[in-house]
């Protein structure tokens, strides 16, 4: 049985007293498992997105928002059931000790949010000594927004009863392994790749558009045609040519299943290289929308039988599908990109972005039509200054002028207000004087905030439409980077005040 420990600060005051006087706590606990501290370690700091396969009663799921799996800095978000409830979490990932099999979670958003000023987990996994398996001590570190709040003693049942579950997944996947192994002729190879795209348009590739996979990863894939039936259908046959360990190879290929409500497909290999060393090899390539956020998750699914034990297991080929997923997803993103910025002349031009923020709509919007004259307090080092010339702020053809600091230079700009929407947190500025009209016959910035469907925080939208004076200037990327970071230094602001 775990133990569980509780202390309250301040240390060494009687339990019951203390919990009345204080809001800051800490619950511990230590949980047996058979399995290695590394692999333990690994599933919160190398594939928390696998959590969900391991306890899918208690996670629902886990994407990552921000920076990279296992990171310090990077953020988390968590789909969960606690105390019979569906939750989330959004978190950051405070320390990495891998020497130490060690993650610090610091919770930022959701359901405890509204019960604790602070909450902070700790996962640190300790071989046992003199034998298998690892101790799994948790660390839990809070701060109750009022004494009505209880301690987060479920939450830390909770922790231990999805550690023992993360544990069962993992001697599951090594029997699995041993099996394999003693089965050594048949064989299958799974991994995620996460993307950026949405999962219907990296579908569409290999099921509408598979001859242009070789546009998207030209170094991997050279072409594929179609040779009986049509893109995307049943029993269709289609020929690959590709480049695999250095070497120029085909692939033929029938489709042997499409679910496009799963963004599925599967090929079956019957003629090419491969059949050199394989009875029988599928791909499965499934791609599903993240929960909470953009983007996509690719699973592929490699399942064979080799001809001999002196064939290798195709590691290598489920590599290089990583690498093209990874190309798709850029090429996919370009032709976004490059539909955002068409040009309906080669000097005219327009560039959009969105930005994520946690701030409210109406409080961002109210930076840029009650009091631009602060977003200087709120982003000094972009911007130093603004000025009302003329009428008021915030209305319709008043005139305002800006100091600021573009591409390490100072710079100036004069610009009236062409449109303001309340109802929609939209404002435009049209620039009729100052630096930029130095490259651009017009100018024109649109800011529009709309609030996050199904969550707190908002979508700032940038909208740049211009006509360059030649085609010597570029279009203005860098000042679309500028106005980014302005809108993320303008929520922290906001955050601070509140």
């Amino acid at each position: 049985m775990a133990e569980t420990t509780v202390t309250v600060a301040p240390m060494g005051a009687e339990m019951k007293k203390t919990e009345m006087s204080s809001l800051v706590g800490k619950l511990e606990t230590d949980v047996e498992i058979k399995a290695s501290a590394g692999q333990f370690h690994h599933m919160f700091a190398g594939k928390p997105h696998h959590v969900s396969k391991a306890s899918p009663g208690n996670i629902q799921g886990c994407d990552l928002h921000e920076g990279d799996w296992g990171k310090v800095g990077s953020i988390v978000y968590w789909n969960y059931v606690h105390d019979g409830e569906a939750k989330v979490a959004k978190e950051r990932i405070e320390a990495v000790e891998p020497e130490k099999n060690l993650i610090t979670f610091r919770v930022i958003e959701g359901e405890l949010m509204k019960e604790y000023k602070s909450f902070l987990l700790t996962i640190q996994v300790t071989p046992k000594q003199g034998g298998p398996g690892s101790i799994v001590h948790w660390h839990l570190e809070y701060e109750k927004i009022s004494n009505e709040v209880a301690h987060p003693e479920t939450l830390l049942q909770f922790c231990v009863e999805v550690s023992k579950e993360i544990d069962e997944h993992l001697l599951a996947e090594e029997e699995e392994v041993k099996q394999t192994e003693t089965s050594s002729l048949v064989g299958k190879l799974e991994t995620d790749v996460e993307i950026k795209a949405s999962a219907e348009k990296f579908h569409h590739m290999f099921t509408g558009k598979p001859h242009h996979v070789s546009k998207a990863s030209p170094g991997n894939i050279q072409g594929c045609e179609l040779h009986e039936g049509d893109w995307g259908t049943v029993g269709s046959i289609i020929f690959w040519n590709y480049v695999h360990d250095g070497e120029a190879k085909v692939a033929k290929e029938r489709i042997e299943a499409v679910e496009p409500e799963k963004n599925l497909i599967t090929f079956r290999v019957i003629d090419g290289d491969l059949m050199k060393e394989y009875k029988s090899f599928l791909l499965t390539i499934q791609v599903t929308p993240k929960q909470g956020g953009p983007g996509s998750i690719v699973h592929w699914h490699l399942e064979y039988e080799k001809i001999s034990n002196e064939v290798a297991h195709p590691e290598t080929l489920l590599q290089f599908c990583v690498e093209v997923s990874k190309e798709i997803d850029e090429h996919l993103l370009a032709e976004e990109e490059e539909v955002k910025q068409t040009e309906t002349s080669s000097l005219v031009g327009k560039l959009e972005t969105d930005v994520e923020i946690k701030a409210s709509a109406e409080k961002f919007h109210h930076m840029f039509t009650g009091k631009p004259h602060h977003v200087s307090k709120a982003s000094p080092g972009n911007i130093q200054g603004c000025e009302l010339h003329e009428g008021d702020w915030g209305t319709v053809g008043s005139i305002i002028f800006w100091n600021y600091v573009h591409d390490g230079e100072a710079k100036v700009a004069k610009e009236r207000i062409e449109a303001v929407e309340p109802e929609k947190n939209l404002i435009t500025f049209r620039v009729i004087d100052g630096d930029l009209m130095k490259e651009y016959k017009s100018f024109l910035l649109t800011i529009q905030v709309t609030p996050k469907q199904g969550g707190p925080g908002s979508i700032v939208h940038w909208h740049l439409e211009f006509e360059k004076i030649s085609e010597e200037v570029a279009h203005p990327e860098t000042l679309l980077q500028f106005c980014v970071e302005v809108s993320k230094e303008i929520d922290e602001h906001l955050l601070a005040e509140e």
